[in-house]
């Protein structure tokens, strides 16, 4: 075999090994962290990154109610894509012993950096996981009578209402009382009614009676704070209202349950 041959048959030996190495090391649970302000607002919104199998690659994967973004990466270019046609993510990336640091390349945010740490089992708390995106930090009240709680008829028309004191990012802003968060911004009860036209405007008319509301209320909330979002209800003749709890343990998983909060409007 010449030197040519020989070199050529090692280069290709030596890649096929390095990109088993990267898959090997890729496969499991990131989470991500923002190296500047620039990408906070990313980090919040999707938060880790999952490599499942030799290619597969899903962005803020249970990160509310959602699936995830779906993407693939390749160990030869050392670049993960993410998303489609409406949304679209392209990121390079490279590993530095336990720790994945990554370089978004498209626009809108060029040039932004990120440093991904691996989870292993038990690492993670999926609740906090869950509620990533809100701007108050919420720890549901553990559901402990299992026949008192229900599941939702349908959550594809769900809509959702947080109530919590707002994360320390969002204190200089916005205190650290008890806040109501509609569609990712902090608000107040005399904004429900806007909030909910618009919602109507989003869901034909004859599949009104079909939302259901869905408050997620941290454990410190009281009823004083809930009541003036249950009077808005009330007033409404809303009665698919339901708060959400969950279940015992939320490591590595996070079990919701709902309870219909009609029988709390008299007559």
């Amino acid at each position: 075999m010449s030197e040519i041959k020989k070199a050529v048959l090692f280069f290709l030996i030596t890649q096929s090994i390095s990109c088993q190495n990267d898959r090997a090391n890729l496969t499991g649970h990131w989470h991500l962290k923002a190296v500047s302000e620039e990408g906070r607002e990313f980090v919040s919104e999707f938060g880790v990154i999952d490599f499942e199998n030799d290619t597969l690659a899903i962005l803020g994967k249970n990160i509310g109610f959602s699936s995830g973004f779906y993407g693939h990466y390749s160990p030869e270019t050392k670049e993960i894509w993410f998303g489609g046609e409406c949304f679209y993510v392209l990121v390079h990336y490279k590993i530095e012993g336990e720790k994945l640091l990554l370089t978004q390349i498209n626009d809108p945010e060029p040039n932004t950096e990120f440093i991904a740490e691996k989870c292993g089992i038990g690492c993670c708390d999926k609740q906090i996981e869950f509620f990533l995106p809100q701007k108050v930090a919420i720890d549901l009240p553990v559901c402990r009578d299992f026949g008192s709680c229900e599941s939702i008829p349908d959550l594809s028309l769900a809509q959702l209402i947080y109530l919590g004191r707002p994360k320390p990012e969002y204190q200089k802003s916005n205190g650290t009382d008890i806040s109501l968060e509609l569609h990712h911004a902090i608000a107040t009860a005399e904004e429900l009614g806007q909030w909910n036209e618009k919602v109507k405007k989003q869901v034909p008319e004859q599949h009104w009676n079909q939302i259901n509301y869905v408050i997620f209320a941290d454990q410190s909330v009281l009823m004083n704070d809930l009541k003036p979002v249950l009077d808005f209800f009330q007033q409404n003749r809303i009665n698919q209202v339901y708060i959400a709890m969950r279940g015992e343990e939320t490591t590595d998983s996070l079990m919701l349950h709902y309870k219909n909060l009609s029988h709390q409007f008299p007559g």
